[in-house]
């Protein structure tokens, strides 16, 4: 019979080790709302050394997915490493990004954001497509 995580010794450490990633994400998420707006890059690369501690399964099940989809092109352990050390930094990134426009008046976010190709939208919304 297999043994839960959440038995004995192993099983405090991991949710330990959840908990204090839970509480670190709570006030960095409280904390974005008075940050400038590049703040979620800088975040995101300071805390990726300790996320992907952290985080040691999803790192692992992300470096082997690395090596069965790109052993070929990436055949050294170091640039599978680099690809996932990447990857976490920009869905983290991606993720506080995404949480510090919660505290971001919508006509300051639509200043922020550069359209390309607009007139392809106002060509189509004449043809009432």
């Amino acid at each position: 019979m297999r043994r839960s995580r959440a038995d004995g010794r192993g099983g405090v450490l991991y949710r330990l080790r959840y908990r204090i990633a839970e509480y670190f994400l709570r006030a960095v998420i409280g904390g974005l709302r008075w940050l400038p707006p590049a703040a979620p890059f800088y975040i995101a690369r300071l805390t990726e050394p300790v996320s992907l501690l952290l985080f040691r399964r999803y790192r692992k099940r992300m470096r082997d997915t690395v090596e069965d989809t790109l052993g070929r092109e990436l055949p050294t352990e170091a640039e599978r490493r680099n690809v996932v050390r990447r990857a976490w930094t920009n869905f983290a990134h991606a993720l506080l990004e995404t949480v510090a426009t919660l505290y971001v008046a919508n006509d300051e976010l639509c200043s922020r954001i550069d359209i390309e190709g607009e007139e392809h939208l106002r060509e189509a919304l004449a043809r009432k497509k």
